[in-house]
């Protein structure tokens, strides 16, 4: 509500990784913990 007056909306703010084929390039490790990750 703080930046409402100026207009400012945000629906929805969720935390977590895109697939994109940069991502695919990360180590095992980090794409494990994507796996991993709720979506």
């Amino acid at each position: 509500m703080e930046f409402a007056g100026k207009g400012v909306r945000i629906n929805a703010v969720g935390l977590g990784y895109v697939e994109t084929p940069h991502m695919n390039k990360s180590p095992a490790e980090v794409r494990e913990n994507m796996a991993n990750t709720p979506r």
